[in-house]
């Protein structure tokens, strides 16, 4: 399990960096953001689930409202179906 979700923070986390499906990639980081906060921070008491997480958290749910910047790759690829 640890390495899937390592590939989910990876892949959204580059998704997120060039602009590409950002707010699908901010959603699916969001969640995993969630639980790592459960799982992590309140179940086990790790202190960077409970600081860091939530910090990411949020900047994953300010991209979700407001969506990619100027300069982002999904504004090249056209309007959203």
């Amino acid at each position: 399990m640890v390495y899937a979700i390592g590939a989910i923070e990876l892949v959204g986390g580059l998704l997120l960096v060039v602009g590409l499906l950002t707010r699908p990639a901010a959603l699916v980081l969001a969640g995993d953001m969630v639980a790592a906060i459960i799982l992590s921070g309140i179940a086990l008491g790790e202190i960077i689930s409970l600081t860091v997480a939530p910090a990411e958290l949020l900047i994953c749910l300010y991209l979700l409202w407001t969506g990619p910047g100027v300069l982002a790759l999904d504004h090249r690829r056209g309007p959203a179906p």
